[in-house]
């Protein structure tokens, strides 16, 4: 193995020399750039792994604000719709209770409107009844008095309704 060495132009103080070099170089690229740069890569590790587990967090309560909110909406819809039912119902009702009303009232004033009819039919029949006896003695005096023409008797019937009507 000398032999080699020695073939290379190397000494065994020169191997020993570059061996040193070569560790005091691995020992201070390691001190100067490795640990600096692993420090930094598992900052930037333990930093990313953190951010994860926050996001992981963060979409969890978000998915739970979500259902929530989701819950809180569906809720309300259906407070919505119970209460659109409600006021549908109560405006039937007093509908109801509007046109019920009318109708009684309606029936009243047809009751009430018959029966002053009936009232002023009887009125105006008794009228008739005794105004005729006198219209019918008109009628036969003025018959009496003269001798009369269809034309007069037709002037006669016509001035007694008119009398009459008035």
């Amino acid at each position: 193995m000398n032999g080699i060495i020695e073939s290379l132009g190397l000494s065994w103080q020169e191997m020993l020399f570059y061996a040193v070099n070569l560790i005091i170089l691995i020992v201070v690229v390691r001190l100067l750039v490795y640990k600096p740069i692993k420090n930094i890569v598992d900052k930037r590790k333990e930093h990313l792994e953190f951010l994860f587990i926050e996001n992981e967090r963060l979409n969890k309560e978000a998915l739970e604000i979500k259902k929530s909110h989701e819950k809180a909406l569906q809720d309300t819809r259906l407070e919505v719709a119970r209460m659109t039912e409600e006021v549908t119902k109560n405006a039937e009702n007093k509908s109801n209770e509007i046109i019920s009303e009318a109708q009684k009232k309606a029936n009243e004033i047809i009751l009430k409107a018959t029966k002053e009819m009936e009232e002023e039919k009887a009125r105006t029949i008794n009228t008739c009844k005794q105004q005729i006896p006198t219209i019918s003695i008109d009628i036969a005096r003025q018959i009496i008095e003269r001798e009369l023409t269809e034309k007069d008797n037709q002037k006669i019937i016509d001035d007694a309704l008119n009398d009459w009507e008035s």
